[in-house]
């Protein structure tokens, strides 16, 4: 298997920092506050690169109200390419570490670790002169 060229340190260093903070944002199942503060979090992060966050409230199966982020690219009409991830965590959130070059965090690798990766590989476009397609939502 061979790899592609190495990654800046620049893009690593700021995707390695959005995960540990996400990281950090308890956000439980059910926890509205840690829910909403995720979602503004990763929407400011991909309105960086052209798409337009929205954070909705819809009703969840026990009858609360949970944020909704939808963040869409310029170019999302009836063709789009669709991204789906979960903002919750099932556990409350412990304060992140590194640890042998690996953080260990609640939801470093399921959702938040998609999150940081997603806006890592927005980093590397725009490293290379490029955007990323403007037909993408992301829910």
């Amino acid at each position: 298997m061979t790899s592609g060229p190495p990654v800046p340190t620049s893009v690593s260093a700021a995707s390695s920092g959005l995960l540990e903070a996400l990281c950090a944002i308890s956000s439980p199942s059910g926890d509205v506050e840690g829910l909403r503060r995720v979602a503004e979090r990763v929407g400011a992060e991909l309105k960086d690169f052209g798409l337009t966050p929205e954070i909705c409230l819809r009703t969840g199966v026990n009858g609360a109200e949970q944020p909704l982020l939808v963040a869409r690219g310029a170019g999302t009409g009836e063709d789009h390419l669709l991204l789906l991830g979960h903002l919750d965590t099932v556990l409350r959130a412990v304060k992140p570490r590194w640890k042998k070059g690996r953080l260990e965090g609640t939801g470093a690798l399921d959702m938040k670790g998609g999150f940081a990766a997603l806006v890592g590989a927005f980093m590397l476009l725009r490293e290379q002169g490029q955007t990323p397609p403007d037909d993408i939502v992301l829910v």
